[in-house]
């Protein structure tokens, strides 16, 4: 019997910046220096980073962790006490914590997730990957098999963070290259051997093209032919969970010839071409500039145009909006490095504009050419909801279907 997933019901975005300071060598954490301890919805953060590196560490991990209960509620297990996890400011201190792994700049420990921060503009896949394998812990009962686990974690650790959610599903062009390449080249794994691989042979030959072949398996389990393997996937899950071997439940799962699955898989991904999410890239976009737009409308802040808005993300104006915001609601406050990111430039500009509405909030619009917009809105409160919505000319409009509730993990793009 499934349980309910349960946690703590706190204030969102409970930080204490007045917090807690770990003198000296500390036993739990090994390094040298003072950690400060932040009490935040989901984790227990102790860092060594400033201020203000420190708060976009809290918005993050705490969309990062939201993102992860979404993707693993409907499963056995059960939170009913926070995170912890450290954050170094340097790698030398890292290293020098009690169990981290020689070489890496992440680590899972069974316990505690600890890592070197990235530096301000840099990735963030290192907390996320490690961040799932702590979440997936605790929230899938059962043993994953490496390649699942190694291929779900790094999956969820491309996401893309946009200020209110982690977006996931992205296949960049680089990636997609590396994808063919490693198919064309013959240096696929054989799936039957990929699935039994345990996880001593694959941290003693740690290769990249195993994580990039594991990503690139979930990835067609999640998206391929519109979502078709995702009932299975989430059953195979479960099987898991329940203590059956990985190769009896994806045969029973996927079917009893395991090469011919990885013939459709690899099939799908030698059909793709270009940049096969150019959708949900821009909808990322749409949904980063859309997290601005409402903060600038909750400091009272309205544009009369795209140029408006574009030239106050470009003139200092959000510095002041979120040194407000830091005053009266540090819930929804965001790196303002994470707009000028995304402020688009040159002729990219002309897709953009702003939909005023009598007795609603101002709505972004990108209209990539197709015929379709996408249409980004907003709802204002003690934290901000942002979505996006696909809008085509009535004429291509195709006709309604009844909503289908999406098992683990949820599609990403009709669920935005």
């Amino acid at each position: 019997m499934t349980q309910k997933v349960l946690f703590l019901r706190l204030p969102w975005f409970m930080v204490i910046l007045t917090a807690a300071v770990v003198m000296g060598v500390c036993s739990r954490c090994g390094a040298a220096g003072k950690l400060t301890k932040y009490t935040t919805k989901y984790y227990v953060l102790h860092t060594d980073l400033d201020k203000d590196m420190t708060r976009e560490v809290v918005v993050r991990i705490t969309a990062m962790a939201e993102e992860y209960n979404n993707r693993c509620k409907s499963f056995a297990g059960r939170i009913n006490t926070r995170f912890p996890l450290f954050l170094y400011k340097n790698r030398k201190d890292y290293l020098r914590h009690p169990g981290v792994v020689k070489g890496s700049s992440g680590t899972y420990s069974r316990r505690s997730l600890i890592a070197v921060a990235p530096r301000p503009g840099g990735s963030w896949h290192v907390v996320q990957h490690e961040g799932f394998h702590q979440f997936a812990h605790r929230m899938i009962r059962g043993h994953l098999p490496t390649w699942l686990n190694e291929g779900l974690a790094t999956y969820f650790g491309a996401g893309v963070w946009t200020g209110d959610s982690l977006v996931v599903g992205a296949i960049s062009r680089h990636w997609l290259k590396r994808v063919k390449s490693m198919i064309d080249s013959g240096k696929l794994m054989p799936l039957d051997k990929m699935l039994d691989m345990k996880q001593k042979e694959w941290n003693d030959k740690l290769k990249s093209q195993n994580y990039l072949q594991a990503r690139s398996m979930v990835h067609f389990l999640v998206h391929a032919d519109k979502g078709k393997y995702q009932t299975a996937l989430s059953s195979y899950i479960r099987d898991l969970s329940q203590g059956r071997s990985s190769s009896a439940a994806f045969r029973k799962r996927f079917g009893k010839n395991v090469k011919a699955f990885q013939d459709r898989y690899i099939q799908w991904w030698s059909k793709l071409k270009g940049d096969p999410t150019a959708e949900l890239y821009d909808r990322i976009k749409v949904l980063t500039l859309t997290s601005f737009l409402a903060r600038a409308h909750y400091t009272g802040r309205k544009f009369e145009n795209i140029e408006a808005f574009f030239k106050a993300a470009r003139d200092g104006t959000f510095t002041k909006v979120f040194a407000e915001i830091g005053k009266r609601n540090p819930a929804i406050w965001l790196p303002e490095s994470l707009l000028t990111g995304n402020i688009p430039r040159g002729d990219d500009v002309k897709r953009w504009s702003l939909v005023h509405q009598e007795r609603a909030p101002t709505h972004l619009k990108l209209a990539p050419g197709d015929g379709a917009s996408l249409l980004g809105s907003f709802k204002l409160g003690p934290r901000i909801t942002v979505t996006v919505k696909t809008v085509r000319p009535a004429a291509t409009r195709p006709a309604s279907k009844p909503a289908v509730r999406t098992p683990f993990p949820p599609e990403l793009i009709p669920r935005l």
